[in-house]
């Protein structure tokens, strides 16, 4: 479409696999987990229920969601946000054979169909959404939007420069991992504005033409087009205390694993006797915990401009995970198992 209230597109290749292999061989692999068969049993028994998930999908869809599967996106436009009518659009991109969705369909419970145009669409409840194949893509969404490519009456939209689709391209170039890009219509400001009871709520949702969040496999973009001055001066504060937050969360993350690993004896009889095992471990857990953290010294390059009324960040490390660290929840969730 060219004009949606919110896009998002996953990369599904850049997650998928690699993030299972992470959780069943880096992860699951720890020398620190077998010191306590109650916490290796948790990991083991979540890592099965998710095989299980996977196996279910595999057997519903017949295809691998780990290595089937590119990428998704999503098309969301907001008509009258009190009545609750709005379209959306999905395309799943992947390893499709010819006829998969004529046989996925009554197993995802599409039983209902009809032919338009050269295509067959599948109705959902009410018939108010409907799926379709195209090559090797899925097609789901509003029937109206559905029905018009089906009928091959769909014109795509020239690509214009500063455009949301514009914008959206020129993400999409440089491969991200997700795009969650938001340009809200005139249908859901109006609708929030009389939902919203907080000013300073409605503000910040409302307050810009239009934002992008930009995740990469070494960082993170976000753009923002604010709708005034004064509200370019809140937004460029709310992000840059987001990003000395991110910065806080590495170093505290490494500070506080050195500092209990330094604090508790592993031979202190005070401590339960599973806690101790765990703790011979601690140079393990501490070089797992390194990996997977940053020391908060990651690259910002800040190309805001009050004038144009943009917030511009661009925040890069050598990984990801050395911004958005997936060791600072765990080492929570450790220290209160």
């Amino acid at each position: 479409p060219e004009q949606a209230d919110v896009f998002v597109y996953f990369n599904v290749d850049a997650v998928a696999e690699p993030g299972w292999n992470w959780l069943t061989e880096d992860l699951a692999g720890q020398p620190f987990l077998k010191t306590s068969p109650e916490l290796e049993n948790k990991v083991k028994e979540g890592l099965e229920q998710m095989k299980e998930g996977l196996q279910t999908l595999t057997t519903m869809s017949g295809i691998d969601p780990l290595k089937d599967v590119h990428y998704g996106a999503v098309w969301f436009k907001v008509n009258d946000l009190d009545k609750e009518d709005f379209e959306l659009l999905v395309v799943v991109d992947g390893n499709f054979a010819d006829g998969f969705l004529d046989t996925a369909a009554p197993k995802l419970d599409l039983k209902e169909s009809k032919v338009v145009g050269n295509k067959t669409l599948y109705m959902g409840d009410k018939k108010k959404g409907a799926a379709m194949q195209v090559g090797n893509q899925i097609v789901m969404g509003t029937t109206d939007w559905i029905e018009t490519r089906a009928k091959g009456e769909y014109k795509a939209p020239k690509i214009k420069k500063g455009s949301q689709l514009g914008r959206i391209k020129a993400k999409l170039d440089n491969k991200p991992i997700l795009v969650f890009d938001v340009e809200l219509g005139g249908a859901i400001t109006k609708g929030m504005e009389a939902k919203v009871d907080s000013k300073s709520a409605y503000d910040i949702l409302a307050g810009f033409e239009s934002f992008d969040l930009t995740l990469y496999a070494d960082g993170i973009d976000f753009d923002i087009v604010a709708r005034s001055k004064d509200m370019q001066r809140r937004y460029a504060l709310m992000f840059e205390g987001l990003v000395d937050m991110l910065r806080a969360s590495q170093s505290a993350t490494q500070g506080l694993s050195k500092a209990v690993i330094g604090i508790i004896s592993d031979d202190d009889p005070a401590i339960d006797t599973d806690a101790r095992a765990f703790l011979k471990e601690k140079d393990s857990v501490l070089a797992f915990v390194l990996k997977h953290t940053g020391d908060g010294l990651f690259k910002l390059n800040n190309n805001s401009s009050e004038k144009d009324k943009t917030v511009a960040l661009q925040l890069r490390a050598g990984h990801l995970r050395e911004i958005l660290s997936p060791a600072l929840p765990m080492l929570i969730a450790g220290l209160a198992f």
